[in-house]
């Protein structure tokens, strides 16, 4: 029978537990909205007290906690460095959580749990190099080779959305702010003064309204820019496959068919290696992929 694990993706908008069997099946799962007002310690506090209720509800005691954050993380320690959240910056979940629940802890970054579940329970097995490329509120890359996540020498691996070179009619921007769901919404609040989410600017572009062609010049302006960021994968890292999660992505499958058409216009002479093209495809374990890569994280490192 399969051994039972916790894992807990803590992000921006929600918070979501669950308890899971070893082969990626979910039992049971737990998602409250993050209070982000009340500071970083409550945020650890109220991933904690989920990851108690499905522990004492579990049929047996489960073997250990896989934790997905958002941030910068030296998983060696279990360690929030860096985070978008700023009070949960200096966080040591692994220590507080293997003190309060007594339960063995591995923590990482909201790139490469995803990506890391990608590789063992979604598209990405049987890869020798394989990359996870996430499009959703933010934007950045999980690289996985034979197996083994590359978090690079100070634990910047992946964070290239983060990275300015954009020129843009407000000046430098990063990657990230052209082609992510929150970047993307920030253009159009700049072209048409209102508030408009991601999915409606889409819509829009797809359209025959007067805005419709200011939209599609965002949407294209996206894809440029993140063709552009899977030409340079493909180019540098050579992976076997690329697969694209997060919300944008997996709601939006032609803009993600759209981006594979730049990036293969821009590889220029590696073409010849590639006649099937740049193998990019949609993840299919959806908004799971970073809970079920928190187990399968923790599971490895206990065997």
């Amino acid at each position: 029978m399969p051994r039972l694990y916790l894992a807990v993706d803590i992000g921006k908008s929600k918070t979501l537990a669950a308890l899971i069997q070893s082969d990626g099946t979910i039992i049971e799962r737990k998602l409250i909205p993050t209070d982000l007002s009340a500071g970083g310690s409550r945020v650890i506090s109220n991933a904690e007290s989920l990851l108690g209720e499905l522990s004492r509800t579990s049929p047996e005691r489960p073997s250990g906690i896989g934790v997905c954050t958002i941030g910068i993380v030296d998983p060696a320690l279990g360690k929030i460095l860096k985070s978008s959240i700023p009070s949960l910056t200096g966080e040591n979940v692994k220590e507080r959580f293997e003190r309060r629940l007594g339960i063995p802890v591995c923590v990482d970054n909201d790139l490469n749990c995803p990506g890391y579940g990608e590789y063992v329970f979604g598209l990405g097995r049987r890869s020798k190099a394989f990359v996870y490329f996430t499009i959703s509120t933010g934007a950045g890359i999980s690289t996985i080779i034979d197996g083994n996540v590359w978090h690079g020498t100070h634990n910047l691996a992946g964070f290239i959305g983060n990275v300015d070179g954009i020129t843009g009619k407000s000046g430098n921007q990063s990657f990230e702010s052209a082609f992510s769901g929150s970047g993307i919404e920030e253009s159009a609040t700049k072209a048409f003064g209102t508030k408009l989410a991601a999915k409606d600017v889409f819509e829009m572009s797809r359209g025959n309204s007067e805005k419709a062609g200011d939209a599609l010049s965002i949407i294209n302006r996206a894809v440029m820019q993140a063709g552009t960021i899977i030409a340079l994968i493909q180019m540098t890292i050579d992976p076997d496959m690329i697969v694209v999660g997060g919300s944008v992505a997996v709601n939006q499958p032609d803009f993600v068919a759209q981006i594979k058409t730049d990036a293969e216009k821009r590889i220029g002479p590696g073409a010849v290696q590639l006649p099937n093209g740049i193998n990019l495809v949609v993840s299919r374990l959806g908004q799971d992929n970073g809970i079920i890569g928190a187990m399968a994280m923790v599971k490895r490192n206990l065997e």
